[in-house]
């Protein structure tokens, strides 16, 4: 049995998982009730394992992480404070485990390629799209990493396909462009609804504006993930978060967009994620494998 941990800007969520990627007990807080996270991650063990039946703990976090030094280096979405408290050691001295610290992206990439969308597949290229933009790559079995977290495609400057609700002041990044946060900004600087979920209806509608917002974020959208597969030369994208979840529109437009400009050699093909939110959480039964461990 191992402990999964997701810590996002939302979601403070702790699961007991087994070897299958099972998730036995499943427990979450706000993050924003979160004060101290030793404290949060200690109260919530209490509840998911009582009497102490992991053998080990992996903790996904929003941000870049040096694998080598077992530490979080850069957490915009959480609490400055939190980037020194989690720490691998931290939290293996907390738990009196084996502990390991995983950028949330790629656990959620390992989840999906074990035990969700990715299963059968050589390679893919997990991409999150919500409230910013994660990826993370597995290539035949094992996650791509170096000493940090790779594949920080949301801090990554395309430039716009089209001037629609794009803050020209600065070069636009993925995230600002094709994140959920950058779709209701884009909205709201062009007088549209910037409520996500309630834009995503209107979108529905192919003569509304906010289809032609929508049709614009997801070509802005495949131009970067295009840039991966060109990149990578891996053809298997497995798209998540709440944007792709939620959004059958947003498949088609990128599946749609992305021909034209993907590698010629290589077949793309898009799947929406199967684990939704456990994906980080299903991930930790399959790091030591996808770590080559």
């Amino acid at each position: 049995m191992l402990i999964g941990v997701d810590i996002g800007g939302t979601h403070f969520r702790m699961a007991l998982v087994d070897d299958s990627g099972t998730i036995v007990v499943h427990e979450r807080v706000d993050t924003k009730s979160v004060s101290d996270p030793l404290l949060a991650l200690s109260s919530l063990r209490n509840k998911v394992d009582p009497k102490s039946c992991a053998d080990g703990v992996v903790v996904g976090v929003p941000g870049v992480v040096d694998y080598k030094a077992g530490e979080l280096l850069y957490a915009p979405n959480i609490s400055p404070g939190w980037v020194d408290a989690l720490t691998q050691r931290n939290i293996q001295d907390l738990f009196e485990v084996d502990a390991r610290l995983v950028n949330d992206a790629d656990l959620a990439a390992i989840g999906e390629y074990f035990y969700g969308a990715g299963q059968g597949l050589g390679s893919i290229l997990y991409v999150t799209v919500s409230t910013g933009v994660g990826v993370g790559a597995m290539l035949e079995g094992k996650l791509l990493k170096g000493r940090l977290s790779t594949m920080e495609l949301g801090h990554s400057f395309i430039p716009a396909s089209q001037d629609m609700g794009v803050d020209r002041s600065k070069i636009p990044s993925v995230e600002d462009l094709a994140s959920g946060t950058g779709l209701s900004k884009r909205a709201r600087r062009l007088g549209l609804v910037s409520d996500n979920k309630a834009l995503l209806k209107l979108a529905e509608d192919e003569d509304s504006e906010e289809y032609k917002l929508f049709n614009v974020f997801a070509q802005d959208l495949s131009i970067a993930l295009a840039n991966l597969c060109w990149i990578t030369s891996v053809s298997d994208l497995v798209l998540g978060g709440g944007i792709a979840i939620n959004s059958n529109l947003l498949l088609r437009l990128v599946e749609g967009h992305i021909r034209s400009i993907a590698p010629p050699y290589l077949s793309v093909t898009i799947k929406r994620a199967e684990l939704g939110d456990d994906a980080g959480l299903t991930g930790a039964a399959g790091v030591n494998k996808a770590f080559g461990l």
